[in-house]
């Protein structure tokens, strides 16, 4: 008779694709403003990501980076859009492997978030439906062509990553940027092969995983996740809930179908958010969870945990990231060990304190510096400034 296998912990090894992870703690995409006006990291950035990384988890998901020069969405946001671009984000991954973590990175296209008045240029969506208001910020449609070349350059930027020292990438297809707004119903109003059923929503976010798969293996991606994907693997970041409240939007069902879709497509794991930002700022209503303040009936602890355990009740093969306020460890764990997803993801918490991990390792719980909750380290960057934490002062 064979030995029964035991329940993972948060602090047994695990694997994204053919990544290896000391454990099950992945430091979630951060915007910090760390880069410079040119898009490069700046020192203040390496110095950011080399604490988390010291500070014990398992691997860190960089910051959203630009895959086009024209989807800016923050002025200092870092890019990834051309090659002069690899030897200053070395720096990013050489300093997080020196500290035993691994290093992957966001790609972004601001999709109809684009910024006018940083690109210059009309932003650019599934549809003709704005997520921010003013007139200026009405996206155009993209045209089948525009979309295949939007693949390429995601499949490029991905490229550079590896290039660069990345162990793989997230796609950022949550919170209604350009990938989001192709899967959510509410923003994605087309009648050809990129609107409609979940399988055509997703079809821009399948077509580049398989297009990272092709560049960044040198073969036609073979799908299958762990069991086949890509060498260098592929994290979905999407809302895997939008509704209700949302008209529209992606339901709890469809997200347990797309997440199956892009499992069949090549992703190495999926990152189940949800819809935590009103699709247009004067319309507050429009939000499933709101993630501000502190936990409560509306957003518990752990508020996108059910979500991540829907979809591995679907039987799904891959890794389900999950995120959200978590913030204790002991609660941290316990959705791993009871197999509600195979990762946990912070962010805030790992703003506050980068030694969080090895803290909660040691079981010294009580020496963590808890995030309060307040969002200054989102405030704090509305006017272009550096993020700030009031609860950690060295932050920037």
């Amino acid at each position: 008779m064979e030995a029964p296998v035991s329940a993972p912990t948060l602090f047994s090894e695990g694997y994204i694709g053919p990544v290896r992870l000391r454990n099950r703690i992945v430091m979630a995409p951060v915007n910090t403003n760390f880069g410079d006006e040119q898009g490069f990291p700046t020192a203040k950035a390496v110095r950011f990501v080399r604490e988390r990384a010291a500070g014990g988890a398992g691997a860190l998901i960089l910051e959203a980076m630009q895959v086009d020069r024209r989807s800016k969405i923050v002025a200092r946001e870092m890019g990834l859009y051309e090659d002069r671009f690899i030897p200053a984000l070395t720096g990013l991954t050489e300093a997080i492997h020196a500290e035993g973590a691994k290093a992957f990175v966001q790609l972004n296209h601001g999709g109809p978030k684009a910024s006018y008045r940083l690109n210059g240029a009309r932003c650019v969506s599934a549809s003709a439906i704005p997520v921010k208001s003013g007139e200026d910020n009405v996206p155009r449609p993209l045209e089948k062509g525009e979309i295949a070349e939007i693949v390429g350059l995601h499949a490029e930027a991905a490229y550079r990553a590896q290039q660069a020292g990345f162990d793989g990438v997230e796609l950022e297809a949550c919170h209604f940027y350009l990938l989001s707004a192709f899967l959510s119903g509410h923003l994605n109003h087309r009648t050809d092969e990129y609107g409609g059923s979940v399988e055509n929503r997703c079809r821009t976010v399948t077509e580049i995983i398989q297009a990272i798969g092709e560049r960044c293996d040198g073969r036609p991606s073979l799908g299958g996740g762990t069991a086949g994907g890509s060498k260098f693997p592929v994290i979905v970041r999407f809302n895997s809930v939008e509704s209700p409240p949302l008209d529209g939007g992606i339901t709890a069902e469809e997200g347990r179908e797309m997440a199956l879709c892009f499992e069949r497509a090549g992703a190495a794991a999926v990152h189940a958010s949800a819809a935590v930002h009103p699709v247009n700022p004067d319309i507050e209503r429009d939000f499933v969870v709101k993630v501000a303040g502190g936990p409560s009936a509306e957003a518990p602890e752990g508020c996108f945990v059910p979500f991540a355990a829907g979809i591995k009740a679907r039987g799904i093969h891959i890794p389900v990231i999950t995120v959200g306020k978590i913030f204790d460890p002991v609660m941290a764990d316990s959705v791993i060990r009871d197999g509600q997803a195979d990762f946990v993801a912070l962010a805030r918490g790992l703003i506050a304190d980068p030694q969080w991990p090895n803290k909660a390792k040691a079981r010294d719980f009580s020496s963590i510096t808890q995030c309060i909750e307040c969002r200054w380290c989102h405030t704090s960057m509305q006017g272009g400034g550096d993020i700030e934490c009031l609860v950690n002062p060295n932050l920037s």
